[in-house]
């Protein structure tokens, strides 16, 4: 005799985010004087991240368990970095609220309007991971 496994997957009562990464960097660079360029690694760390996040449920710059943020995983895959920021956002159904929610809160514009010449972007459910880098 066969037996059905029934698994339910359960959501929050939250709608999923219809944001891309090219919108984020369109918002991203019409508040800065010159444009960052969206670099596939900083992508795939930002990836990492939100994954991490979701899986362990939590939403930090760093893993309350590990203790482990961007930098570390980029020393890891040893990524040639001066310094880097990380911007995270949640619930939020559209790249334009979201890049205002981040020019509205003092660090976050700081690293919007900082220095950087890179930027990577995961959006994972309503979770987005926005993650810049100087070489």
């Amino acid at each position: 005799m066969k037996k059905l496994l029934i698994i339910l997957l359960l959501l929050p009562n939250v709608a999923f985010a219809h944001i891309s990464p090219q919108e984020l960097l369109t918002c991203t660079n019409s508040f800065r004087t010159e444009n960052v360029k969206l670099d596939p690694i900083l992508s795939y760390v930002a990836r990492i991240r939100a994954r991490d996040m979701v899986v362990n449920d939590y939403f930090a710059h760093k893993n309350p368990i590990t203790g482990l943020g961007a930098g570390n995983i980029l020393d890891k895959i040893e990524y040639n970095w001066k310094r880097g920021g990380e911007n995270l956002a949640r619930r939020f159904k559209n790249a334009d609220d979201v890049c205002r929610a981040w020019m509205d809160s003092p660090t976050h514009k700081d690293n919007i309007l900082g220095d950087y010449e890179r930027v990577g972007f995961a959006v994972r459910g309503d979770l987005v991971v926005q993650i810049f880098s100087t070489p």
